[in-house]
Formats: structure tokens, sequence, C-alpha cells
């Protein structure tokens, strides 16, 4: 193809076979009936920067079926095209219809997560919830040392007495030395977000030795008692 051929003639016959015209070229193709018209007549200077115009050529050359490399250098070396900078490429798909898959695919992933909130809006917002083997507030006994063994739901991390204890599916376990008397037993749920729970227990502890030697002096007594009344009868 030769400089003496025009952009027009050419064009004026791709059309002449589909039986079409400029205006309905433009509702095919996208383009503007305005840049097509100006594009026919070669008349650059209303038109945008190259970048644009490669892409209406290779738009055109997708619908009319040829080959716009061809066209492409001839109207550079026309010299009246506008300069973008030293890369004339068009941003990719351009003139492609836009996809409507991604704004589908961000709602449903909004629509998921909303979901997800909904169902675990307990877990993630709620207080946790602690569950221990001490069902009174005091619990007497004559054993030192207490296993205390709890649950715990919707909780992160569990605290006895300020130190961390692990959590297993749920369950943990402590074994805690106790003192003579009453022995206040703080355990704390806590859950990431910062909500926590708290349970205080007690247990009073008297030493086996002492219970025993009570119960020995209070038989003891009794016995004297006894005798002594049978004495002075």
């Amino acid at each position: 193809m030769n400089d003496e051929l025009n952009f027009k003639i050419f064009l004026e016959e791709k059309l002449k076979d589909r039986g079409w015209n400029l205006k309905r070229l433009s509702e095919i193709s996208g383009i503007s009936l305005s840049h097509l018209e100006n594009l026919v007549n070669e008349n650059f200077k209303a038109l945008p920067a190259a970048p644009y115009i490669r892409g209406y050529l290779i738009r055109l050359s997708k619908i009319l079926e040829f080959d716009y490399l061809i066209w492409w250098e001839y109207f550079q070396r026309q010299n009246s095209i506008k300069k973008s900078g030293e890369k004339d490429e068009l941003p990719k798909n351009r003139f492609e219809p836009k996809s409507i898959f991604k704004p589908i695919l961000v709602f449903l992933i909004t629509l998921l997560i909303i979901f997800y909130i909904v169902l675990r809006f307990n877990f993630i917002f709620g207080k946790p919830i602690i569950e221990v083997n001490i069902r009174e507030n005091i619990l007497n006994t004559n054993e030192s040392n207490f296993l205390l063994e709890g649950k715990v739901k919707n909780a992160d991390k569990v605290f006895v007495n300020s130190s961390e204890t692990n959590i297993v599916n749920g369950q943990f376990k402590k074994e805690i030395l106790l003192q003579p008397g009453i022995n206040t037993i703080e355990i704390r749920a806590q859950k990431t977000l910062g909500k926590e729970t708290k349970l205080i227990r007690q247990i009073f502890y008297e030493e086996k030795n002492k219970s025993d030697f009570n119960a020995t002096n209070s038989t003891m007594y009794f016995i004297a008692t006894s005798s002594e009344r049978v004495i002075n009868n």
C-alpha cells in the first residue's frame, strides 16, 4: 500500500461491503462518531494522542478484518499525530467491553464476610465463658494440692491467679498449692479483641494433722468426761 491511497477510501470500501455507515460502525466499535469522522478525514489535530488512534485502529481492524499495522505506519508518516510520550501504547483493554466478573466476585466475597460475621458474632464480639470444677463459692478440702480443671468457650487465653495456662481443645488444667485457711483463686479468660470474663472461687484448706488432732482431742475429752462421771457415781 502506498501513500497515494487514503484511509477514507479504504474504510468506505469496507463499510460498503457490509452495508454499514459511519454511524453504524460507531455503535458497533464504541468509538464516537466525531472521532471516526476525523480519523477518516485524517484530521489528526482534532483526535486524541497517538495511543488512542492506535487503539481505534486495533478495534476497527478486529471488526472490519484488516491489518492495523499497515495503516498505523501510514498515519505515523503523516507527522500530524499527537505524541504522548516515548512509548505510545494504549492502556490494555481500553476498548474491550467491561467485564462484570470482578464486581460480582467482590460482591460475593463481601457477602461471605458478612455471613461469616453474623454466624460468628458471639465468638467475635461476645465475652468468654468459663466453667470450673469448683461449683460452690467456697470448697473445703484437706489436701494441700488442688487440681483446678475447667473449660472455656470463645477465649484465646486463660489466666489462673495471673499465670497463663495452656488451652487444649477448649480445656485447661492448673495445679494449685494451697495455704492453710482460705485460698482465693481468680480465673480470667481473655480474647484477642480485649473482651474478658473473670471468675472468683475460694478453697478452704485445713491441714490433715490439725484436723486429726482436733478430732483426737474431742474423743479424749469425751472419754475423760465419761470416766469422771462413772467414778463420781
